[in-house]
């Protein structure tokens, strides 16, 4: 990645340290957050490294991190709740606002799956949002895949992470989609029509919530999976799509929109 930095860091977060990485070219670029999938890690089996490099060879900084218990992360997602990964969210934005680089930067943010919705519980200040396969209605598209599983063993395995009951407890609610109403910062949302994980219909539904205070968009992606991986071709349009929306929403002539939470967040 020649002319790109990377950056890695460590943020607190309550008792435990969060690790993440810093990408970017410049130290003017606006800075977008990567938020990652349900037990996933800052890598994304790739995704996310792919499109930190892009992003940042076209003039966006990236910083993405490991929810607690994941990624390098030390710990056990057993004793995991929801709102500790918006806390962790919300310790990551405290990091950027106590940077003397960072701080002034406008900040953008792309949940890739719960990312997304962790997003969207969280009161950090974003200038605009992009959404990748968002799973937004949880009670709906995740909790009735891990039914047996609970009834079976009172916990699922996802991958080699054990995920207790209560955090299956924690997206049995409508808190997510609640969080859409009356949200007027900008938000792309970025879906496969063939998305296995969470339905293509279910951006469809949220964008009709968003579109009553927001300038939101839903781009579909043919024949795409949850993570973009059937064709490279279906990635690069993912990450030229997103970076186009987000420099023109967080260049410094756009209105900004997290203005009003600029003053909890902006530490001396």
């Amino acid at each position: 990645m020649t002319g790109v930095e990377e950056i890695k860091l460590s943020v607190r977060s309550g008792t435990t340290s969060l690790a993440a990485v810093l990408t970017r070219e410049s130290t003017a670029a606006p800075l977008v957050v990567f938020a990652h999938g349900f037990a996933g890690n800052k890598n994304e089996n790739g995704l996310f490294v792919q499109a930190a490099d892009y992003f940042a060879r076209h003039g966006l900084s990236v910083l993405r991190f490991d929810f607690r218990a994941c990624g390098e992360n030390g710990g056990k997602f057993k004793n995991v709740r929801l709102y500790d990964l918006v806390s962790d969210l919300e310790n990551i934005f405290l990091y950027i606002k106590s940077d003397p680089q960072l701080r002034l930067l406008p900040i953008g943010f792309v949940g890739f799956s719960l990312g997304a919705g962790i997003g969207l519980l969280s009161t950090v200040p974003i200038d605009s949002y992009v959404f990748w396969s968002p799973a937004i209605y949880t009670r709906n598209d995740m909790v009735p895949r891990y039914e047996n599983e609970l009834e079976e063993k009172g916990f699922i395995v996802k991958g080699n992470v054990k995920i207790s009951k209560g955090f299956i407890d924690d997206l049995d609610s409508d808190a997510i989609p609640n969080s859409l109403c009356g949200l007027t910062t900008p938000v792309l949302l970025i879906h496969g029509s063939a998305d296995q994980r969470i339905p293509y219909t279910s951006s469809m539904r949220a964008l009709r919530i968003l579109q009553a205070s927001s300038k939101s968009k839903l781009v579909t992606i043919p024949e795409a999976d949850h993570a973009y991986r059937a064709n490279p071709q279906m990635r690069q349009q993912v990450f030229a799509t997103s970076c186009d929306w987000l420099l023109s929403h967080l260049s410094r002539d756009s209105e900004p929109h997290s203005a009003e939470n600029t003053s909890n967040w902006a530490l001396a």
